[in-house]
């Protein structure tokens, strides 16, 4: 069940990248990732995750086994290590390769078939903790926009960061209040929202970032969100740019 919601998540994602997301500029990338980072983390307690993802769309191929060498010579070309094993999830191929380093950096490359075969879709993820330098991740993801480029790979970057709110200012602030207050970091223009009585969310617009995503009417480029954990009853603070695509 998780690797059916995995692709057709994917296959959205994928497709919202090709008909409606602006890419910045490479010198603009190290931008919205400083912003995100800066602008979220006073709202968070010390632990937090930083996820910074590519999306897009390449070349396709006539059988599993021509599949499986395109993921090896894409990740290869990323300098990523290769030899994952295909599976098979409705019908489709599926690679993933997640690797860690010793700084607890994970690293994920994922390739996604299509049911023409005339495409495929490539993920590359990097997540990690409050531990590694803001500078290095912006170099990681500023050098691998450069080698993605060079071998005429097209896609997206989103930045996102996921943390526990620090509990002196959910105490002091409602939800929707605590949101209002992350919007003014932004000094964005609060353009879609949701709730139900564990979440709320907000879509904006700001002229701090650069990439951006058309829905509907609106041209939006940063999302907050607010969940309460059922069993805990702490709230978990969600941020991303353009928007965000993992689970509140």
């Amino acid at each position: 069940m998780r690797n059916v919601i995995f692709v057709g998540w994917m296959m959205a994602l994928i497709f919202v990248v090709i008909v409606g997301w602006d890419r910045p500029a490479a010198a603009e990338l190290s931008n919205d990732t400083q912003q995100i980072v800066d602008m979220s983390t006073p709202f968070l307690q010390q632990d937090y995750t930083l996820i910074v993802k590519w999306s897009g769309q390449t070349e396709g191929y006539a059988t599993n086994q021509a599949f499986i060498e395109l993921f090896d010579r894409v990740s290869k070309q990323l300098n990523i290590q290769a030899g994952s094993e295909m599976d098979e999830v409705n019908g489709l191929p599926i690679v993933r390769l997640n690797t860690q380093q010793a700084d607890g950096i994970k690293i994920q490359c994922v390739l996604a078939g299509s049911d023409d075969r005339k495409s495929s879709y490539l993920i590359l993820k990097m997540q990690m903790g409050p531990t590694i330098p803001l500078e290095q991740i912006i170099q990681w993801q500023e050098s691998m926009d450069k080698k993605l480029t060079a071998h005429g790979l097209k896609g997206t970057w989103n930045t996102m960061i996921q943390g526990i709110v620090n509990r002196d200012m959910i105490q002091k602030k409602t939800p929707e209040a605590l949101l209002n207050e992350v919007n003014g970091k932004f000094q964005g223009r609060e353009l879609e929202s949701y709730k139900d009585e564990k979440t709320r969310s907000i879509s904006l617009f700001t002229n701090k970032m650069h990439s951006s995503i058309q829905s509907g009417d609106h041209q939006l480029n940063a999302q907050a969100a607010l969940h309460q954990d059922s069993v805990s009853g702490e709230w978990r603070l969600t941020v991303g740019t353009p928007l965000i695509t993992m689970e509140y």
